[in-house]
């Protein structure tokens, strides 16, 4: 989830120049209007506002939200460093070369 400038809101359906818009990290099949097709969940800050007041979410909430969503995003970027180290020592693993076994066809 990202925060852009401009775009077409997928609530609305307007093109938002003057206001922000919040750029889900998810597509869905959404209509066409005038011509734009709607594949991309995008909510302006008008729609995200009137969401927030129908929701009827209290600051305290909001706050709570952000630290734990600071949070994950710490605890990912701490897993996106481990899954590289474990990449480059897999990738610098020396091969391993066994020798063949002959079948003698008798059992031990």
């Amino acid at each position: 989830m990202r925060v852009i400038e401009g775009g077409f809101c997928a609530a609305c359906f307007n093109h938002v120049t003057e206001a922000r818009l919040v750029e889900f990290d998810a597509s869905f099949d959404g209509p066409v209007v005038d011509g734009v097709s709607f594949d991309e969940l995008m909510v302006c800050e008008g729609c995200v506002k009137g969401a927030v007041e129908a929701l009827n979410v209290k600051p305290e909430m909001l706050d709570q939200a952000v630290s734990r969503a600071e949070f994950a995003e710490g605890v990912a970027e701490k897993w996106r460093v481990y899954a590289e180290t474990l990449e480059k020592n897999y990738a610098s693993r020396p091969e391993v070369i066994v020798e063949p076994v002959a079948k003698t066809g008798r059992k031990r």
